[in-house]
Parts: structure tokens; sequence; C-alpha cells
């Protein structure tokens, strides 16, 4: 009873197990292929809103304004902020893009523009500040 082979190594049920398999298997794949046909639609048989939900435009470089602080270069693409930022006085504005975009705390900004400490926090402060009431003049424009 120990040494008799498995049921399924008999030819006859090898074949029958094989032909099972090649013929599920093929169903599956042709069942998948149908359910993909139905579910896909041709890009000329869209409406005009739908392809425009699928599409994208890139847009490179459109409307940035380039800011050049301590050799790098600071791209901003939001128009309100950018406005605003022009509207700061020099010595703020160059304060918060330093903060902000080239992550410098104060007192590294403090040692590249030659002020003490207390002035650069009070620049930054006053200047978001400022900054906060040009956004919502525009705002309200």
């Amino acid at each position: 009873m120990k040494n008799q082979p498995p049921v399924w190594l008999n030819i006859e049920s090898f074949d029958c197990l094989m032909k099972m398999t090649l013929k599920y298997g093929a169903y599956d794949f042709f069942k998948e292929e149908h359910d993909i046909w139905e579910r896909e639609v041709f890009f000329s048989e869209l409406s005009y809103s739908d392809f425009g939900r699928l599409t994208s435009v890139d847009e490179y470089f459109k409307d940035v304004q380039m800011f050049k602080i301590l050799n790098h270069y600071i791209s901003i693409d939001n128009e309100e902020l950018v406005k605003a930022l022009l509207a700061l006085p020099r010595h703020k504005c160059r304060v918060i893009l330093m903060y902000y975009f080239l992550r410098m705390n104060d007192v590294e900004i403090s040692k590249v523009i030659k002020k003490k400490i207390g002035s650069v926090t009070y620049y930054r402060q006053s200047g978001l500040k400022l900054l906060r009431q040009l956004i919502e003049e525009q705002a309200y424009e």
C-alpha cells in the first residue's frame, strides 16, 4: 500500500487533468478579454467633456516669476502670491523667501544679510502680516 504511486500519476487521469486545465485557462483568458472589450471606449467615441477630463496639459514655466536669492532661483507660479511679494519692501521679501523657500532659520538669515536676529524676526513677521493683507485685498478686488 505504501509503495503505490499517487492516483494522478495514472496517464489517463493526468491527461484529463491537463485538458481541463487548458480548457478552463483558455475560458478564463477569453472571459477577461471580453470583459475588457466591453469596458474599453475608443477616443473617437468620447464626448468632448469626457475627453477633456482624461487629458492634461503640461505648463512649463508658464506665468512663472523667478526670484534670485543667494544664487538660488525660486520659481513661483501663484499670481496672487507673486504680486503680493513684489509689493513688499525688498528686505522683507528677501527674508520671507529665504525662510520659506530656502529653509533658512533666522540665525542663518541674519548672518547673510548682516542684521541682528531680532531684526530678521521682525522683518519676517511684519512681512507675513503685510503679505496676508495684500493677498486679502487682491481677493476682494
